[in-house]
């Protein structure tokens, strides 16, 4: 046959059976959009469950401790470096005629303290515990400067909750150094700054929360996910779709068989059944998927949803191979029969 002849052979053998492509299409849109969806959720879940646990300070070490012994100024400087979101000490409380307690800090501390503060240059802040000491933002006094945030909720410093927060440059020895590090990279932001700051020898780096670290429970979700295993059975199930198809059209192939079917026209004849049942309805149900989860979701569910999509799609490539060898096999052993 020709290649014009081969391509239409193909869909009006697929035309010819309706039903069984209607529903093996039904079928293969469910499974691309699942494919989509279930790495989706798993991904979003885990960054929220980074988000919860940024909020609670599981990603802030305190460099530290009874009797330690660091420069401020050093303490700020780990600012700079590039796994640091945040950093900073309590210098200590400040004398004023305010009725609530007033606390001096170095310049990252508001940062660390109401990460919603972090855009903002903050030199005076004011804990969610003394939302009633009648202040507001802007105002100016002789025993206090410009306030530049009011804070709505609990910080991660509880003693700091109860104060007004203010930014200072002095220079001065403090027990302890706040650190927040990006998810993930506590340890090493650990080991780096002890190592890097003039400290005594009872410095040592303690978690500011109890518990796992921020983004360990995530990956563990992440781990424990079967969302890679249902792309291979996913897959795996098309193959056997395909198959099974191919089964029912022995008879079909035995006369092709008959006429002189070449290999070649066999396997394109399997790809035009794929592209019809497979790829299409893949990228109606990937399609739908998408529009389900918006634009509102991140860069890496997004990505990773593609990629667990192009991993579905290339274990269905099985399909036509299988057919191809199957259709020519059964071909084959059915043409002595007609």
């Amino acid at each position: 046959m020709r290649a014009r002849e081969t391509l239409g052979e193909a869909v009006s053998s697929v035309a010819a059976r309706p039903w069984q492509a209607v529903l093996m299409a039904l079928t293969v849109a469910f499974l691309g959009g699942g494919v989509v969806l279930l790495p989706w959720q798993t991904i979003t879940r885990a960054e929220e469950s980074v988000v919860r646990d940024v909020a609670d300070g599981r990603s802030v070490v305190v460099i530290g401790g009874s009797g330690a012994s660091v420069g401020s100024d050093e303490c700020d400087a780990l600012r700079k470096v590039s796994a640091v979101r945040s950093a900073g000490a309590i210098l200590g409380q400040a004398a004023s005629a305010l009725r609530p307690t007033v606390v001096d800090v170095t310049a990252g501390l508001p940062a660390l303290q109401w990460p919603s503060s972090s855009t903002l240059p903050v030199n005076v802040a004011v804990g969610v515990g003394q939302v009633d000491i009648g202040l507001s933002t802007g105002r100016t006094s002789s025993t206090l400067p410009r306030i530049d945030f009011f804070a709505t909720t609990r910080g991660r410093i509880p003693a700091l909750d109860s104060a007004v927060v203010v930014t200072s440059l002095r220079v001065q020895t403090v027990s302890e150094c706040y650190v927040e590090a990006t998810p993930g990279a506590e340890q090493a932001v650990a080991l780096y700054a002890t190592s890097m700051l003039t400290s005594s020898a009872a410095t040592q780096a303690i978690p500011l929360r109890t518990g796992p670290t921020s983004g360990i429970e995530a990956q563990a979700e992440i781990d424990a996910s079967p969302h890679l295993i249902l792309v291979v059975i996913a897959s795996a199930l098309v193959v056997l779709i395909g198959c099974g198809s191919a089964w029912s059209r022995r008879h079909e192939q035995a006369v092709y068989q008959q006429l002189g079917i070449t290999t070649l026209e066999v396997m394109t004849m399997s790809i035009v059944d794929w592209v019809l049942v497979v790829i299409t309805p893949t990228a109606i149900g990937a399609t739908t998927a998408l529009a389900l989860i918006g634009s509102s979701t991140s860069a890496q569910a997004f990505c990773y949803s593609l990629l667990c999509l192009g991993m579905f799609v290339a274990g269905t490539l099985l399909m036509p191979i299988a057919q191809t060898a199957l259709s020519f096999s059964l071909g084959r052993a059915n043409a002595g029969k007609l």
